[in-house]
């Protein structure tokens, strides 16, 4: 790759001047549209969180100023974190952050972005070639799973059972298509209505509101009918 997220056939403004092109050959409106879409990466914060494409970080770093999400427990423990999701990456600066954390929270709960602005995104990621699959995997070492939004939950038992909202997918997709129903069985680890939760392979990734720590559990798709009349099953 010719520099950091472009490949050879790039013609942004720094690459090209890194293949020694004369300068005249430079496309000035390239290089403006790839350093438009890389500030609109940056404000959002899509360029640190897959997460950011598609929901808003409600917190603000009160270190470094980065757009993080913001996690509290019943406990009184709070957290930051970088991104949503496994590996769930806390915020480095917040164990040194030494005050009240709540004070750097934009919104109290996390919201999905509206359509337009995953629109606007999405577009930058394109322009600068902006490839999550691949940065995820070389710095997590682990594949990317696909995101939801709990919409509601209900407890049975021991079974957790949940209607989901699917947030990584193509925006002409209709709200009904993106709407799943799973369950997984857990006594203790149990999400709230509006968390970020991760599925795949037959898996579910949950956040620990205890540990801070991303737990997965055997997940299995219900219907709509499970969901709604779970005392009957």
């Amino acid at each position: 790759m010719a520099g950091y997220n472009h490949y050879p056939w790039c013609d942004c403004g720094w690459c090209a001047q890194n293949k020694q092109q004369p300068r005249g050959s430079i496309n000035p409106l390239n290089t403006y549209v790839h350093e438009s879409s890389l500030r609109v990466l940056k404000t959002s914060g899509a360029d640190r969180s897959r997460a950011a494409c598609f929901v808003n970080p409600n917190a603000t770093c009160p270190e470094c100023g980065a757009l993080v999400y913001y996690y509290e427990n019943l406990y009184g423990s709070r957290v930051f974190f970088d991104d949503l999701g496994p590996p769930w990456p806390k915020h480095p600066c917040t164990d040194k952050a030494g005050r009240d954390l709540r004070n750097w929270v934009t919104k109290p709960t996390i919201e999905r972005r509206k359509k337009g602005d995953v629109a606007t995104i999405e577009q930058a990621m394109v322009n600068t070639h902006f490839d999550w699959t691949e940065l995820h995997t070389r710095v997590h070492k682990t594949a990317l799973r696909e995101l939801y939004q709990v919409e509601e939950i209900l407890f049975v038992g021991f079974d957790n059972l949940m209607k989901l909202y699917r947030l990584d997918i193509e925006l002409d997709v209709p709200d009904e298509a993106r709407t799943s129903f799973l369950k997984y069985t857990s006594p203790k680890i149990r999400p709230q209505q509006g968390d970020i939760v991760s599925v795949g392979d037959g898996r579910i990734w949950v956040l620990d509101r205890k540990t801070w720590r991303s737990r997965s559990f055997v997940a299995t798709y219900i219907s709509a009918s499970e969901f709604a009349r779970p005392e009957e099953n």
